[in-house]
């Protein structure tokens, strides 16, 4: 990313308002990260955390169980596609 400013024969010129073919001088840029870096480091957050997943709290015979969501949507795709003789997840 850098910083710029108006070229300084633009800034004189009369049609600087309307112009399509403005110059731009560079005053200077920031320093880049090395490149290794940022590559890396989506990879290493994501891998220090633990895998979070949705829970609820259900109850079953008056015991509170706690239970995956998406394990809950898997039995349910089962169960209401069993009968078409489609087999999701083998």
């Amino acid at each position: 990313m850098g910083l710029s400013k108006l070229a300084a024969g633009c800034r004189i010129c009369p049609y600087v308002d309307t112009c399509d073919h403005k110059r731009m001088e560079a005053l200077g840029s920031l320093p880049k990260p090395p490149l290794s870096m940022s590559a890396s480091q989506p990879a290493a957050d994501s891998a220090a955390q633990p895998l979070l997943r949705e829970t609820r709290e259900i109850r079953v015979n008056g015991m509170t169980m706690t239970v995956y969501v998406d394990e809950i949507e898997k039995q349910l795709t089962r169960g209401l596609y069993a009968h078409l003789g489609l087999q999701f997840g083998a």
